[in-house]
Formats: C-alpha cells, sequence, structure tokens
C-alpha cells in the first residue's frame, strides 16, 4: 500500500491524489484503516522535502471525494473550512466554511427516498440554529465548480460565514 500511495502523490494531479490518500486514511477494513497517519507520515520521509506539505492537507474524517474536493478549493481561497463537525441536534454536516455557513455536498443515490426529508428537516434546524446551508450535488461539485464556488464567494463576502454578537446573544451557531 505504502509504494502505491507514494506513486501516486508523484503521479496523480495533487487533489485527485489528496482525494485518495482521504479515501484510503477513512477506509476500514477488518477493523483497521486502509492507511494510517503514521504510514502516511513513512511515506513521505522517503520522498522529496515538499511532500510534507500534504500532511496538512489530508484529512481522515473526510467522508467522501466531494468533500475532500471543495475543502481544497475552498481553502485556496484562505477560508476556515472543517469537514464532519458535529452540530447539536443535527449531526455532522459535509462542510463547515467559517463559523456558520453550511455546505452539504449531495450524491443523488443517498439523498433520495426518506434521506430527502431528513436533509429537510436537518436544514430547517439548522437555519434555527442561525446557520446558513448551501446544498449542491456532485454534478455541481465536479462539473460547475465555478458556479459553486461564486455562490459561495459571494456568502462570505456578505460575511454569512462569520458569526457575530447577535449570535452570541441569541446562542445561535456554535459548532462543536
Amino acid at each position: 500500500m505504502c509504494d502505491s500511495i507514494a506513486q501516486l502523490l508523484q503521479c496523480a494531479q495533487r487533489n485527485v491524489a489528496i482525494v485518495s490518500v482521504d479515501s484510503a486514511l477513512n477506509t476500514v477494513v477488518n477493523g483497521r484503516p486502509l492507511l494510517s497517519l503514521t504510514e502516511l507520515r513513512t511515506v513521505l520521509r522517503d520522498l522529496p522535502p515538499s511532500y510534507e506539505r500534504i500532511l496538512d492537507l489530508v484529512d481522515p474524517g473526510a467522508q467522501s471525494g466531494l468533500e475532500t474536493l471543495a475543502r481544497l478549493r475552498l481553502r485556496g481561497h484562505g477560508l476556515r473550512v472543517r469537514t464532519q463537525v458535529k452540530i447539536d441536534r443535527v449531526g455532522r454536516v459535509d462542510v463547515l466554511i467559517g463559523d456558520r455557513l453550511v455546505l452539504e455536498l449531495d450524491g443523488r443515490a443517498h439523498h433520495l427516498g426518506d434521506n430527502y426529508e431528513t436533509d429537510r428537516a436537518r436544514d430547517l434546524e439548522l437555519f434555527r440554529q442561525g446557520y446558513t446551508v448551501l446544498r449542491v450535488s456532485f454534478r455541481q461539485v465536479m462539473y460547475d465548480w465555478e458556479s459553486v464556488e461564486a455562490v459561495i464567494m459571494h456568502a462570505v463576502r456578505r460575511g454569512d460565514h462569520i458569526r457575530r454578537g447577535i449570535h452570541d446573544r441569541l446562542g445561535l451557531a456554535s459548532a462543536q
């Protein structure tokens, strides 16, 4: 596995490599991740020093390649981005930008049927707690990122990602 990861990091486009490494860190087989952070550090030790930055880019908690891509792209704008953040009465959200802008990344198969209704109930609770929610599809992330990014950056310029004094006074938008 470690030789494959070394080849991947050296040969694949950076974001593709990070998506794959995140997946290996997050995929558990027989009670053990396919790749541990310790093993990744060992791989990086044998590569040129410039590859050490990979440790700052990977996230073993990322639940999907869409999360990884969104996280990497948004951090490229200098935004504080966290994945799989737990929010009271909601559970985990895919991506939290700043303090209160939630980005939910929906693949069609997982978000139909009962999940569709659950997602809407989560959105309402997030809104009640002072969060702004943007829900985008696989297709939008993979093939129309420019449009998604434009909307996110518009929301950031508007300050939708910032927790303000009013939120504190009302007890709103405090992610864990």
